[in-house]
């Protein structure tokens, strides 16, 4: 299973640094043991060589990941 995370900076009204130690999200997939990845939203290209590699291991190995839209 991949999770996709659109990071907009803000969460339930507040800036993710002010309501959160971990201002980068896909850095809490550690903690689940997950893979995670930053890449940014802007850059299709980017987004799209992410998404085939991280949709290829989870379905090659089993293993979730977490890729984050910055």
């Amino acid at each position: 299973m991949v999770f996709l995370v659109i990071d907009n900076q803000t969460g339930m009204g507040t800036t993710v640094e002010k309501s959160s130690a971990e201002p980068d999200l896909w850095k809490r997939a550690a903690a689940y043991r997950m893979r995670g990845e930053g890449v940014d939203g802007t850059d299709v290209l980017a987004v799209r060589d992410l998404a085939g590699e991280l949709i290829e291991g989870a379905r090659q190995e089993g293993k979730p990941a977490l890729p984050a839209l910055v």
